[in-house]
């Protein structure tokens, strides 16, 4: 399967439970491109999405949550407060049983790594 991917996100944290993304800030966002980055996460990721919910630091920085439903798209989330705590110090720093990547996926490259 070919995706035209047409913005750039790193894979920061992934657990059994959730997958973290930050949007790289390189040809269009990852909110513009969205249906394209859940098509990249399904085939990418090791046993696909599954039932881990899917979360993406915008390009303000600010973190908010991807719907996603039967590994289609289906609308966003906003994050709370403490969301928004809690995801910046995974991004910073992480904790037992927390995964950090640092898959990057852009339009510009073929054949991305995970690094699991």
């Amino acid at each position: 399967m070919f995706i035209q991917l047409r913005c750039a996100f790193e894979i920061s944290v992934v657990t059994d439970l959730l997958v973290l993304i930050i949007d790289c800030n390189e040809g269009t966002s990852v909110t513009n491109d969205v249906e394209s980055v859940v098509n990249v996460l399904s085939i990418e990721l090791p046993g696909g999405l599954g039932n881990r919910r899917v979360y993406y630091s915008d390009s303000m920085g600010r973190f908010d949550e991807i719907l996603v439903k039967h590994g289609r798209f289906c609308g966003f989330r906003p994050g709370s407060h403490g969301q928004q705590n809690h995801f910046s110090s995974l991004v910073l720093g992480a904790s037992p049983g927390v995964k950090l990547s640092g898959a990057y996926f852009s339009a510009h490259q073929a054949n991305p790594q995970i690094p699991f």
